[in-house]
């Protein structure tokens, strides 16, 4: 049983996580925008390197990840909100596949 507020809550909640996406994403380059052009100057020991490289490793998978999931965003108005064990679309585009 759906209750008639559940499409609301559901957006609401969808548009608290990509404010926290964005969030996240400012958090991120604004902080380090500052910092690299400071630390330019200086030489990094070879294990600060390779801390640094170990995280950009991260960072880049987590952009990648980013990424992959706004492209898949376009194409999010054919899945069905009430997944019924199908095919995961909604059913006017079931008959496609």
């Amino acid at each position: 049983m759906q209750y008639p507020f559940e499409p609301e809550v559901r957006r609401i909640h969808h548009a608290l996580e990509f404010l926290d996406l964005v969030g996240a994403c400012q958090r991120f380059v604004a902080p380090t925008g500052r910092i690299v052009p400071s630390l330019r100057e200086r030489q990094l020991c070879k294990d600060e390197r390779e801390t640094v490289h170990r995280n950009v490793d991260r960072v880049r998978a987590t952009c990648v990840m980013t990424h992959v999931l706004a492209e898949t965003v376009r194409h999010a108005d054919l899945l069905r909100e009430d997944l019924d064990g199908r095919s995961g679309l909604r059913a006017e585009h079931d008959k496609r596949i």
